[in-house]
């Protein structure tokens, strides 16, 4: 719902490339010197073994600038810092999901379910900077590493359905003292030193169906599978009438993924969003709001405002933004404005599904279930034969 995810409000998406548990302490310090370094750019690098302070470089886009940064840490990553205007436009954008956030992310992934799942993920080749002398010349340049994975967390068999082919794992598994619920199965895996050696197990590493295979490309580990489980709990407390202890659990992963009033640039938070929702009407915009003169013969014409004495001088006024960590953020903030747009959200009473909004006691809608509403018609076609059948 994109609508409630920004909800007035100007978001910066800090979207990694490799999806890990936010509660990993190498990760957490190198999100810390990500965020210590970053100044305005669209990409940061986390490579390991870099040396020295940050590196800084554009590349051109069009009459634009795509501005990179590379930061010396413990993990490699890369992360895409999107900024998202609140109608939910984004720059810089995937083409594998649009420059417009999809308004049904959230119902879509409270019933989603994973696609599959291997020991570890392929190995994948990616073209990672590489610096060299910039009096030189070559500042940067990008050359092709496979990237190799470790295992994902061990998961203890619990049972298994035969039938469906289907193992069900559980953490923590009994007897070995951790409390329940978990904060975070991966990380309390990998710091538990033995796990019981009668018990069956499989390190797990998870892959998504639909939208959520372009969200996380490189699939995710057990803590994500953890989040979507959380997510549906608070869905599901909150259908109840439970709405504090919902509240509470959205809170508590919010108060980790998400920062309020980090500052940004005009151009950021709102022009180069807006460039992609109309062309147009952002350079009208400039004109009218910001006092901006310039050739109105083309108003797609994007190099008459950039060539303008006080262009940068406006795009660079700073703005508050609220900083949300990965998608499974933006998706517990969805959550959230879901609850304080609606005092009561539901079930599907045909189906068990997730629903999204205020519809007690109705059903998936066509576009969120088509599978629901075609076994419910085919249901009412039953009773309405059955009604009409002759007595005996």
């Amino acid at each position: 719902m994109t609508e409630h995810v920004t909800k007035g409000r100007y978001l910066q998406l800090w979207a990694p490339f490799i999806a890990r548990s936010w509660s990993d302490s190498a990760w957490n310090r190198d999100i810390n010197r990500a965020q210590r370094a970053w100044a305005g750019e669209m990409r940061m690098w986390l490579i390991p073994g870099l040396q020295g302070e940050p590196r800084r470089w554009a590349e051109r886009m069009g009459n634009l600038k795509f501005r990179e940064a590379a930061v010396p840490s413990e993990t490699f990553n890369v992360i895409d810092i999107i900024h998202v205007s609140p109608g939910g436009w984004a720059f810089p954008f995937s083409r594998a999901w649009g420059p417009q956030l999809r308004d049904d992310l959230l119902p879509l992934w409270l019933n989603a379910k994973p696609l599959t799942s291997f020991s570890s993920p392929p190995a994948v080749t990616i073209k990672v900077p590489v610096f060299g002398d910039a009096e030189e010349g070559t500042p940067v340049e990008y050359i092709e590493q496979t990237l190799d994975f470790e295992p994902g967390p061990v998961l203890p068999f619990a049972w298994a359905d035969s039938n469906a082919q289907t193992a069900y794992a559980v953490w923590p598994p009994p007897g070995i003292g951790l409390p329940t619920p978990p904060i975070s199965p991966e990380t309390e895996n990998r710091e538990l030193p033995n796990l019981p050696s009668d018990r069956s197990s499989l390190p797990v590493y998870v892959f998504w169906d639909g939208p959520f295979g372009a969200l996380f490309p490189m699939g995710a580990t057990t803590d994500l599978l953890f989040e979507h489980a959380e997510m549906r709990r608070a869905h599901a407390l909150h259908s109840e009438g439970r709405r504090r202890e919902a509240l509470g659990l959205v809170e508590a992963r919010l108060s980790i993924l998400l920062h309020d009033g980090v500052e940004s640039t005009r151009e950021l938070a709102w022009f180069l969003p807006s460039l992609m929702e109309s062309r147009s009407q952002a350079l009208a915009d400039l004109q009218l709001g910001f006092g901006l003169r310039f050739p109105d013969r083309d108003l797609e014409e994007l190099s008459d405002a950039l060539a303008h004495p006080r262009f940068r001088e406006v795009m660079d006024a700073k703005v508050q933004v609220t900083r949300v960590f990965g998608w499974e953020g933006l998706l517990w903030l969805s959550l959230r404005q879901c609850f304080d747009a609606y005092t009561h959200t539901g079930l599907c009473p045909f189906c068990g599904a997730s629903l999204v909004g205020g519809r007690i006691g109705r059903g998936c809608r066509r576009d969120e279930n088509p599978k629901c509403v075609k076994d419910r018609a085919a249901t009412r076609r039953r009773k309405s034969r059955h009604s009409k059948a002759p007595s005996k």
